[in-house]
């Protein structure tokens, strides 16, 4: 939609998206084995491909449907054929589902394309090899994207799961059980959950009363949606109304968990439920004004992450209030994208290249629109939608009213965030002492071109302080617990373990109690049991370790014996160092 009473051509410069992982697993049972379904990798495969037929593709020859060529906006200078990593922006967390996610969209993004590498970006040189033959990349030209992965210990982690390691919006979640809605659905629905405990979910000791309440009502709709899908027996026995009535006891629960505005953290009115948006908000803020003030890079910024941040911008920029509010209360489906586009309107003709010798406007020419696509059904399009109470009339906003209206509900500042939620991360520590505890100074945002309203240390020297703190507490605790704990490193196995290996594998060694002529660190002496190296310099240890009889090449435990060992025939005490193997 066009900003009100103006009838020309639409460009855009820059598009910043957030989208949620594709199918994953259910994370009620094994968390550690949580993973992105093939499914799920044809949901993000299929919402890359959307992206392309709008912002790349310029032609039916492109693959794109009639809807989606009208609908094509190419985004300024953005490479259209062959990936460029400089201009794009891609940052998820380090879940395996989260990180699959964000690959299986970029396949369909930029898909292999033979020759596209040689053909731009300068790339016939570095394909081309002394002999004269050129070499594309494997799989047909496949693109290889930059996606950056932000662990919890990266303070820029939080831009996009502000949430995570927030004492304060899990304290303000565990009062959330006293909400009317909260108490309400636990009392409504305390039948349904006994009774599918005794069918759906039954033979998973998790979801057994008194476990099986409204209380638990995202993972319980998690898993049976999980099992709605792949399992035809659930499918026949939950029902689709059922499992629709598990979605809307799910969301409600979790949009009052982040989209309640009016519960309070440490400060009334500091909106804590809403972390994960403010953080959001403030990242996309971060990302255009960068892009405005450096025109080239970050054409595309892309985001794959959980939904707690969308539930809470959608409160937030008030799109749960509006005439779309029951859309906006509910867990997006898996893949669903929320996008904010940089726009101008102009009467000049584009060109093929894309637009890459167009002028940028001034910022009071530039206009943000929000745009939702539910899912990525072939059905489903990505529609705008008016934000900030601004109402049907002119749903697009001008750059700099856009700008204020997110100040309003952004967190822009490390320091904020950590003051607002309480924080004991490492970086928090280092901020806060670097602080004060005064405001006098600041630890500016992670990525935020456009600076903040305070000054201080940089983002680059942030983060090695929070490394170096991270590092210093993990070392110190570690030689606290050698020292006075007597902690060692070891393997804990049991006998049932040892004699599944041995009869499972014949390689023997660390795969079982057998050793092979492989295993240097090891010895077999009584009665055959494995003995473990020690004295050896270059594993950090003394040659005798404290508590320890010695004497005639063995060491004594107990009545645990251990065998030195040296690959060179030489003392340990006396000797040069053990010398590398270079045979398998």
């Amino acid at each position: 939609m066009a900003p009100e009473g103006v009838q020309a051509e639409q460009i855009v410069w820059s598009s910043f998206a957030y989208i949620l992982h594709g199918e994953r697993t259910p994370i009620s049972t094994d968390s550690l084995a949580v993973s992105l379904t093939t499914y799920g990798a044809q949901q993000m495969f299929a919402q890359g491909q959307m992206f392309r037929y709008r912002y790349l593709a310029n032609s039916s020859n492109d693959g794109a449907s009639d809807d989606n060529i009208n609908n094509s906006f190419p985004i300024v200078g953005l490479s259209r054929r062959a990936l460029d990593n400089s201009q794009l922006d891609i940052v998820t967390n380090t879940d395996t589902y989260n990180v699959a996610s964000a690959m299986a969209f970029m396949q369909g993004l930029y898909p292999p394309t033979p020759d596209a590498f040689i053909e731009n970006h300068s790339g016939r040189n570095a394909s081309t090899l002394s002999n004269g033959s050129v070499v594309d990349f494997p799989l047909d030209g496949y693109q290889y994207p930059n996606i950056q992965t932000t662990s919890m210990l990266d303070p820029k982690s939080f831009q996009i799961q502000g949430h995570v390691s927030c004492p304060t919006y899990m304290g303000s979640q565990l009062q959330a059980d006293d909400d009317e809605i909260i108490q309400t659905n636990r009392n409504e629905s305390l039948a349904l959950y006994s009774k599918l405990s005794q069918t759906v979910f039954a033979g998973t000791e998790p979801f057994q009363p008194p476990a099986a309440n409204a209380d638990h009502a995202y993972v319980l709709w998690d898993y049976a949606a999980y099992q709605y899908a792949h399992n035809a027996t659930v499918r026949a026995a939950l029902g689709a109304d059922v499992l629709d009535r598990l979605g809307r006891l799910a969301s409600d629960q979790q949009f009052d968990y982040n989209g309640n505005l009016s519960a309070s953290g440490l400060r009334p009115g500091d909106m804590v439920r809403a972390v994960a948006g403010r953080t959001l908000a403030g990242r996309v803020s971060a990302q255009l004004r960068a892009q405005i003030a450096g025109g080239y890079l970050r054409k595309l910024s892309l985001t794959v992450g959980p939904f707690e941040p969308m539930l809470a911008f959608f409160a937030l920029a008030q799109l749960s209030e509006g005439p779309s509010q029951l859309r906006f209360q509910t867990i997006p489906e898996p893949g669903s994208a929320m996008v904010f586009e940089l726009f101008s309107v102009s009467n000049d003709d584009d060109d093929d290249s894309g637009g890459s010798t167009r002028q940028y406007p001034d910022e009071d020419d530039l206009w943000v629109r929000f745009l939702y696509r539910y899912g990525t059904n072939e059905s489903a399009s990505l529609i705008e939608y008016p934000i900030f109470g601004r109402g049907n009339s002119q749903s697009s906003m001008k750059w700099p009213d856009f700008r204020t209206a997110m100040a309003e509900v952004a967190v822009t500042d490390l320091y904020d965030w950590c003051q607002l939620c309480s924080a004991a991360t490492p970086y928090c520590m280092a901020v806060e002492a670097k602080m004060g505890g005064d405001g006098s100074s600041s630890f500016p945002w992670p990525g935020d071109a456009g600076g903040s309203s305070r000054n201080g240390l940089s983002p680059a020297v942030g983060g090695v302080i929070g490394a170096l703190v991270t590092l210093a507490v993990v070392a110190l605790a570690g030689l606290a617990a050698f020292f006075l704990g007597g902690l060692r490193v070891r393997r804990r196995r049991s006998a049932h373990h040892d004699a599944v290996v041995r009869r499972s594998s014949s390689l023997g060694g660390f795969k079982g109690a057998e050793k092979m002529a492989s295993d240097k660190d090891l010895s077999v002496v009584g009665s055959g049991g494995r003995r473990e190296r020690v004295g050896s310099w270059e594993m950090g240890g003394p040659a005798t370790p404290p508590n320890v009889a010695r004497g005639g090449g063995e060491m004594t435990f107990g009545a645990t014996v251990v065998r030195e060992l040296n690959d060179d025939g030489v003392s340990i005490m006396e000797g040069e160092p053990v010398k590398p193997r270079e045979t398998v």
